[in-house]
Parts: structure tokens; C-alpha cells; sequence
């Protein structure tokens, strides 16, 4: 049973990493086609923090189920606009 939901979320997780990636791969096509450019810098530059709490977040986690489920913790999170704070203490 372990294995269908690790299935479950690791898909869960996927489709949502391509949905959000979808949305500012629109956001970046739009802000190009209408000479945006300040904009589109602005926006790269916070996608690219995003991303580097992201991995900071996660740096330490080796289990790569423990990193799905708390990426799309994250994702989550963020899309409702709380603030995610990790502290992580995983036993060897």
C-alpha cells in the first residue's frame, strides 16, 4: 500500500511542478512579447530566489519520497500565501 501512495503523490507532485512551470513559462512569453523587459528581469530574479529557498530547504533530505511530499508541502503553501518554515530532524 506504501508503494501505490508514494506512486500517488510522486504524480501528484509532477503534475503540479508542470503546471506551475507551465504558468510562468506563459508569464516570461508574455512579458517578452510585450517588451516588458524590467519586468521579465524582475520576475526571473524572484523565480530564481524561489527556487534557491527551495533547494536550501531541501539541501539536507535524502530521502527522495520525504522531498516530494514536502515539496508539494511547499507548493501548497505558497499557493495559499502562509509562509513554510522546515525544520527537519530525521533520525539515521
Amino acid at each position: 500500500m506504501d508503494k501505490i501512495f508514494d506512486i500517488e503523490n510522486n504524480i501528484v507532485n509532477t503534475r503540479a511542478w508542470q503546471h506551475d512551470w507551465i504558468n510562468h513559462l506563459s508569464v516570461l512569453l508574455f512579458l517578452v512579447k510585450s517588451g516588458e523587459y524590467q519586468e521579465l528581469e524582475h520576475y526571473i530574479e524572484n523565480l530564481t530566489k524561489e527556487i534557491k529557498v527551495l533547494e536550501k530547504q531541501l539541501l539536507n533530505v535524502d530521502n527522495i519520497i520525504l522531498k516530494a511530499i514536502i515539496s508539494q508541502k511547499i507548493e501548497i503553501a505558497k499557493n495559499f500565501g502562509i509562509e513554510f518554515i522546515l525544520k527537519l530532524d530525521i533520525p539515521e
